[in-house]
């Protein structure tokens, strides 16, 4: 099983063959664990659910190719937690993304977790109305930026490690308006 859902009212925890399809089935505010694996897939996270990694970090790693591997949109809230994060490109044709990409509104909270990304930039912060709590993650090896925060997003950047990222560690473009303090 790669994943669980499950909810604060008692009720059967559900198994799911793929993280998409878990979240997919998830209510609102459930937490969606991820079982130790590798996933490839590219998930879209567009309501208020956890989406947490069971065991210890870098045991459930999810690898997303030619996109980003999380994609958080909409007018909610969510947490991404204890994942190792990953974003691969099949040829240099791929459009410069984000491993984990936080646009449209969304508010995300990362936590815990590796990202990454051979394709692009590792975590994007994108929009007006959107914010973005990355804190206490490990940032690193981006193609491009560790952490750009964008066209009037907001956001915590806070006790992450960001290193060896092709670009900047954390940029700021377009309006962008980020707290970062207490990086490495």
């Amino acid at each position: 099983s790669a994943a669980t859902a499950s909810s604060a009212a008692p009720h059967p925890v559900l198994v799911f063959a793929t993280i998409s399809e878990a979240l997919e089935a998830a209510a609102p505010y459930d937490v969606v664990a991820v079982q130790p694996g590798v996933y490839l897939e590219r998930l879209r996270i567009a309501k208020p659910v956890d989406l947490v990694g069971a065991g210890p970090l870098g045991s459930a790693v999810v690898i997303g190719v030619d996109g980003p591997t999380i994609d958080a949109f909409g007018q909610f809230v969510a947490r991404v937690a204890n994942l190792r994060i990953e974003q691969q490109s099949t040829g240099a044709s791929c459009t410069m993304t984000a491993a984990v990409l936080i646009k449209g509104g969304a508010t995300l909270a990362l936590e815990e977790s590796s990202v990454t990304s051979d394709a692009g930039h590792c975590i994007v912060i994108q929009g007006a109305t959107t914010k973005g709590y990355i804190v206490h993650n490990r940032v690193h090896d981006g193609k491009g930026v560790g952490v750009l925060v964008c066209d009037g997003g907001s956001a915590l950047i806070e006790d992450n490690e960001i290193a060896r990222n092709g670009r900047a560690g954390v940029a700021v473009l377009s309006g962008g308006d980020p707290l970062v303090r207490a990086n490495k």
